[in-house]
């Protein structure tokens, strides 16, 4: 999959641009490589995965400390947030000045995809089922995206 530059706003307000994943209109699909669907949320913000469309891109935010912040796409105020091993990931208020560190993601690429870890709790984003997006041990095969 082709990859393209965070979007220039983000860049503009808040540090320097690296790869990311592809998207059509801007933000950031996150394919789950073991399920083929990208990641999103429900009406109750936890965060799952769907039918990747443009609905559930995000947007990013590069951080000085490296790490991302995760912005819904359609709703700039919520960000992806990950708070303990074996927890549902969700959609949080996002940090006024960045600083929530349960909301920043580094993003790795590896030989089999790319990883999201949390910056707080280590763990790393793994879609085990459509409904089952959680923080995880890193290197589990559902911890992989494109």
């Amino acid at each position: 999959m082709a990859r393209l530059a965070v979007t220039a706003a983000a860049v503009a307000s808040v540090g320097i641009a690296t790869a990311t994943p592809a998207s059509a209109n801007g933000g950031v699909n996150w394919v789950a490589k073991q399920l083929g669907t990208c990641l999103s949320w429900d009406s109750d913000n936890y965060a799952t995965t769907e039918k990747c469309t443009d609905a559930y891109n995000w947007d990013e935010a590069r951080l000085r400390n490296g790490s991302y912040e995760l912005t819904a796409f359609k709703n700039g105020s919520w960000c992806l947030d990950g708070n303990g091993v074996g927890r549902r990931a969700y959609l949080g208020r996002c940090a006024f000045n960045h600083d929530n560190p349960y909301q920043q993601w580094y993003e790795t690429k590896t030989s089999r995809g790319w990883v999201l870890k949390n910056a707080a709790t280590g763990e790393c984003l793994g879609a085990l089922t459509r409904y089952n997006v959680r923080a995880i041990s890193c290197g589990d095969s559902a911890t992989y995206w494109d």
